[in-house]
């Protein structure tokens, strides 16, 4: 195939030889032609890739039919190496072409984007208004790892003036805006939207909303609200809005106003529309759960039987839909007196719903592998096993593993690692249900599969704490399966083995227990006939340390790192910076308002912050991330909280946070000592506060 697309680049570059340099003065959209020649409708049967081709032979010299056939051949975020060289081909036959020159930096952009910077800065060095090379800079410049506010605001800037009417630029700048540039930005972009409220235009108001409230004190929002609210009248019209990209902003604008009876009517109209766009359930359900969010975690009893006759309600008003299909078997799960019949009945529709409309809607959640675990553990239908494990393993491990591997999104220790980490522990899970079955074969095949790749999946140091407590667990989980798999093959010189590595690897006990010890030494005993030289095999175990604390999240871990300079307000106007932290050791508690185990946790924030009124020496402050900081105060206001909020999503990327609910405990001279992440199913408050409380009091002991 390679050598057709070179043997067509050759073409392009004889046309693009005899083009005039006024072709790619300031590009700044496709061509009217292309725009044309895409909107004709794909014809039965056409292969997506050539069509993108096609087009890029029929308009060689447009900029944007170069890009669309780029970004076609790209995965997991990154170019090939024929996109380099055939673009890199390109690029020698034309020295000093703008187009050329920004093509073949684009290609090296998420594997060698260093490399690709200076070529695009000569680019605008020389032709200082060509758009597509200062979009690309705003993009890299706007990245976490080469973030540079300067730069990004000077090259945004510029490209307002050469395409005045084009919107992309906003969106790339919104979450890595500084609040003085977000404020530019955002008047910029009210003027470009000019009070239209068409769909075209309906997306750029939640960009809009988010740079306003970045660019505004917590204390001062007040008036900006005001506007939002203004922008929502007009969105909505006389009549309900008929497309979804209306609704999806009004459904922000009525979060941002703590509007909830509008925020039920936007859930209402987007579950009537949603059967014609192939998504009939979503809004509704995704409301209903921001209404009824959990309390006191699995053992709820009044939420799981609410849950659970609300599922029946969606299963019987969207038949053919697999999110309300797999809402009902996740509640009968969780109920304990659901009869078994009901749950197969359930898990068998969503198999089939899902199935019908995987090609319609590809994000619905697989259902596979909790359908076979869940047959697994009750004992139920172990034929149909090996086929919902291939399924499952076919389904979701490429979906999965698709993360992003451009460097301008790396993805060690964050989400991508944290995917990447689910998906291995599919892959033991498979095996466990296989070496159930009987099936040692392909349960040896997957955990031989799943050590290959257990050495890439380990955290590095920069990666986050629950990152690394997963790999743990995973660690863990894994030599068990080869422990149960060595047995049931009779070769009990590996099942020992597996059973040390096991007791090694066990992240919740630092030190095996006694009884664990003597369970391993009586299987030694029985394998090797008698007790000698069980402790020289058995070797040095982890001696420092008690069981880890699990109940709040993972354990205590030392840290050790001067916290970065800060100048944040809160929601009172005050300021804060390091300099308030002296003296004092402070709980810091990184949190969002869409993040469950967040919000699960900020009751048991709020009552420590009150337990430590009138206390010099300890205090606690909470960092949000939410990208529009305008969500927060109709946050607080709805829970009654009163403790220190600094709206901090910037800070928090600079910090490398990728995990949250995340708590620091820093000493007096600002620096992190310990950090933990995660929330655990807690309910004592008091018990949560105290057990802080201790291990401030210890910091602030050490301390002196």
């Amino acid at each position: 195939m390679y050598s057709d697309l070179r043997s067509s680049s050759v073409r392009i570059l004889l046309i693009v030889a005899a083009a005039t340099s006024a072709i790619y003065a300031q590009p700044c959209k496709a061509s009217a032609e292309l725009a044309a020649e895409r909107a004709k409708p794909v014809e039965p049967g056409e292969d997506r890739k050539a069509r993108v081709l096609r087009q890029r032979d029929q308009f060689p010299t447009d900029y944007f039919a170069h890009l669309t056939y780029q970004a076609n051949q790209m995965k997991q975020g990154v170019y090939p190496d024929s996109i380099r060289e055939e673009y890199g081909k390109f690029r020698k036959e034309h020295p000093g072409d703008p187009m050329a020159e920004t093509l073949y930096a684009n290609s090296l952009v998420g594997t060698k984007t260093p490399d690709a910077i200076p070529i695009l800065e000569s680019v605008i060095g020389e032709s200082p208004t060509y758009a597509p090379a200062l979009l690309r800079l705003v993009e890299i410049y706007a990245s976490t790892p080469f973030r540079d506010q300067s730069k990004m605001a000077s090259r945004a800037e510029a490209y307002w003036k050469a395409c005045p009417e084009q919107l992309t630029v906003f969106n790339l700048v919104r979450r890595s805006a500084e609040p003085e540039f977000a404020g530019k930005a955002a008047i910029r972009l009210r003027e470009r939207i000019g009070g239209r409220a068409d769909a075209s235009v309906a997306n750029s108001y939640s960009t809009l909303w988010s740079l306003e409230f970045k660019s505004t004190a917590l204390a001062a929002q007040d008036p900006l609200r005001e506007r939002v609210r203004e922008d929502a009248k007009r969105l909505r019209g006389e009549e309900p809005p008929k497309d979804r990209r209306i609704l999806t902003a009004l459904q922000e604008a009525y979060k941002l106003l703590d509007d909830s009876e509008n925020q039920k009517w936007v859930a209402d109209e987007m579950a009537k529309q949603a059967p014609r766009e192939g998504n009939a359930s979503g809004a509704a359900i995704s409301e209903w759960h921001r209404l009824n969010p959990y309390k006191n975690g699995y053992g709820h009893a009044e939420y799981e039987a609410k849950w659970r006759q609300q599922t029946e309600a969606w299963v019987q008003r969207w038949p053919e839909d697999a999110r309300a299909w797999q809402e009902r078997f996740q509640a009968l799960q969780r109920a304990s007196d659901a009869p078994l019949e009901d749950r197969v009945t359930v898990a068998e529709e969503w198999i089939r719903v899902f199935e019908k409309n995987e090609r319609r809607d590809p994000s619905a959640m697989s259902p596979y592998f909790s359908v076979a675990e869940y047959y697994s553990g009750a004992n139920q239908r172990y034929s149909e096993l090996p086929a919902l494990i291939e399924k499952g393993l076919k389904q979701d491990t490429p979906s999965a593993m698709a993360v992003s591997r451009s460097d301008l999104f790396p993805s060690s220790g964050g989400r991508g690692a944290q995917q990447k980490m689910e998906v291995l522990f599919q892959v033991n899970s498979a095996a466990t249900i296989y070496a159930k079955i009987g099936n040692l074969k392909r349960a040896g095949e997957l955990l031989d599969k799943l050590a290959a790749e257990l050495p890439a999946a380990k955290p590095d140091g920069d990666s986050s704490q629950f990152v690394t407590q997963r790999y743990k667990q995973l660690e863990f989980e894994y030599w068990r399966s080869r422990s149960v798999v060595a047995q049931a093959q009779h070769k009990p010189d590996e099942y020992l083995s597996a059973e040390r590595q096991g007791l090694r690897a066990n992240p919740w006990n630092q030190t095996p227990q006694p009884w664990q010890v003597s369970q391993l030494r009586d299987s030694w005993k029985q394998i090797k006939g008698s007790e000698e030289g069980f402790d020289d095999w058995l070797g040095p175990m982890a001696t420092a340390g008690t069981p880890a604390a699990v109940a709040v999240g993972g354990p205590w871990i030392n840290k050790e790192a001067p916290m970065n300079e800060f100048s944040l307000l809160d929601a009172e106007g005050r300021s804060w910076g390091l300099a308030s932290l002296k003296g004092k050791v402070t709980l810091i508690n990184f949190w969002a308002t869409w993040c469950g185990p967040c919000k699960a946790e900020l009751p048991f924030v709020q009552r420590l912050h009150e337990k430590l009124k009138g206390r010099e020496d300890l205090m606690v402050i909470t960092l949000n991330t939410d990208e529009n900081p305008g969500l927060i105060a109709p946050f607080l206001r709805a829970n009654h909280y009163s403790f220190p909020v600094l709206p901090a999503q910037t800070y928090a990327e600079k910090a490398a946070v990728d995990g949250i609910p995340l708590n620091w405990l820093v000493d007096g001279k600002g620096t992190v000592r310990k950090e933990r992440t995660g929330f655990g199913n807690e309910s004592d408050k008091d018990g949560w506060a105290d057990r802080m409380i201790v291990e401030m009091e210890k910091l602030a002991a050490g301390s002196k």
